[in-house]
């Protein structure tokens, strides 16, 4: 899963102790999880000062990430589709309006904007959508390197690019494999300040992850997660690394730590509940631990997941997994 917004060290200090009515602490709210509180800031920050577009591309930023958060792209895709449009609506009628740093911005927004729907649309497996939208975030962010080559964040959204959707654009003469050059763009994204940098170390560290790379995806998790001890997205993140690495006993500490952070959250991360659930399973499963299993799964199954995050694909995953861990036990 990648989520937007790793904490720039140096600002945390100074947001926690800004006030709720300021942007800067709705980009607080934000890493926090706190969505409908960063959102309510936004509002009033967008009546306040209707010609920043800080806020406007903001609070798009809070519902990409509530989405991908919940994993529950599949059900607000067009949602945020049509979200995304009116954002652009408004930034490309204050584009040409702005000067210098306010224009770099502006563009800057315009390219995650369009950054924003390319992965929502990969999400829902729509990828010609997903190329087109992507094809025209690349062009906004190069536009701003070119003129700032400093602008850290843009790097982020032509690593993001150049790593996944690039590899659907292998059959274009002269675009070949951009994987490795992607992966140095996110990690020169990481050198972002306060709230970028969270999205470019998310990021890195599923790809570091997914490569193989396990201790140094878990080294990004764990300097997170210093700041921000209780964000479900990285402590999902270092549950799922422990248990690939098949430490179960961290990935059950972990997987707990998750269980009951989502069970807390309104409303409840469904996805990220049985994504615990699955990974305490699967370790009591390894360390054959044939009774915890059942009373876990059959705790579990029991539960009902309400509409409509019961159409969420990770949660159907996840049932399907901890039920066939039951039958396996149940039959002996």
């Amino acid at each position: 899963m990648h989520c937007l917004f790793c904490i720039a060290l140096p600002f945390f200090s100074i947001y926690t102790a800004c006030a709720e009515t300021t942007i800067d602490s709705a980009k607080l709210l934000l890493v926090n999880q706190e969505y409908e509180r960063a959102e309510n800031i936004l509002v009033r920050a967008m009546a306040k000062s209707p010609e920043n577009m800080e806020p406007v591309y903001l609070f798009l930023a809070v519902e990409q990430t509530r989405v991908l958060d919940y994993e529950s792209y599949n059900i607000e895709a067009e949602t945020f589709d049509n979200r995304c449009i009116s954002t652009l609506a408004i930034l490309n009628k204050a584009l040409p309006l702005k000067k210098g740093r306010d224009n770099l911005d502006c563009s800057f927004y315009i390219g995650s904007t369009y950054g924003g729907m390319s992965l929502m649309q990969a999400k829902v497996g729509s990828w010609p959508m997903a190329v087109k939208s992507g094809l025209s975030s690349l062009n906004y962010y190069k536009k701003v390197i070119k003129t700032d080559p400093s602008y850290y964040p843009a790097y982020l959204g032509i690593g993001v690019f150049n790593y996944y959707i690039s590899q659907n654009l292998k059959w274009i003469p002269f675009f070949g494999d951009k994987k490795n050059e992607g992966l140095e763009q996110i990690r020169t994204a990481t050198k972002s300040g306060f709230p970028y940098s969270v999205v470019a170390r998310n990021s890195l560290c599923w790809i570091l992850a997914e490569t193989g790379q396990l201790s140094s995806a878990d080294s990004v998790a764990s300097v997170v997660l210093k700041d921000l001890p209780n964000n479900t997205i990285f402590i999902r993140l270092k549950a799922r690394i422990a248990l690939w690495k098949k430490d179960w006993p961290q990935a059950i500490f972990w997987s707990k730590k998750l269980v009951l952070l989502s069970e807390k959250r309104m409303p409840v991360n469904w996805s990220d509940l049985f994504s615990g659930y699955q990974i305490q399973i699967a370790s009591y499963d390894a360390l054959s631990k044939k009774r915890i299993c059942l009373d876990m799964c059959r705790k579990v199954l029991s539960k009902t997941v309400p509409d409509p995050y019961n159409k969420i694909p990770y949660v159907k995953k996840h049932q399907k997994f901890i039920a066939d861990i039951q039958k396996k036990y149940s039959g002996q």
